[in-house]
């Protein structure tokens, strides 16, 4: 899965991806972004199932690639403290949760309000 650098604890340096660190660039804004929400989008966001695929024939847990992400250490923290809250198996699911669900309002009529959050 996806993991970020310099999430080895307490000790890391936040770190902002320049950039060349394209992929990392867009996680920091989707981190932002999911920060922001209300309590009742966050729950909709980390605690709602929406992948169906087990039921579509597909594959369960779907199909991964390992990515190294820079994220600042706040974030990651961040994303530590959703994880355990919400009972996810790991950040890295965090994180794929995060990036399956804003790219998929692109799909909803209003596209250009998901432009202005970020």
């Amino acid at each position: 899965g996806a993991s970020p650098s310099g999430a080895d604890g307490g000790g890391s340096t936040p770190h902002l991806p320049s950039e060349s660190h394209g992929p990392s660039r867009v996680l920091e804004s989707l981190v932002n972004v999911a920060n922001r929400e209300t309590k009742e989008i966050k729950r909709m966001i980390f605690r709602q199932i929406r992948c169906h695929h087990c039921k579509q024939g597909g594959h369960p847990g779907g199909n991964k690639a390992d990515i190294e992400l820079t994220l600042p250490a706040i974030q990651v923290q961040w994303l530590r403290q959703v994880s355990a809250n919400c009972g996810h198996d790991s950040v890295d699911k965090t994180m794929r949760i995060i990036l399956d669900f804003y790219p998929s309002l692109t799909n909803l009529k209003d596209g250009e309000a998901l432009e202005r959050k970020l």
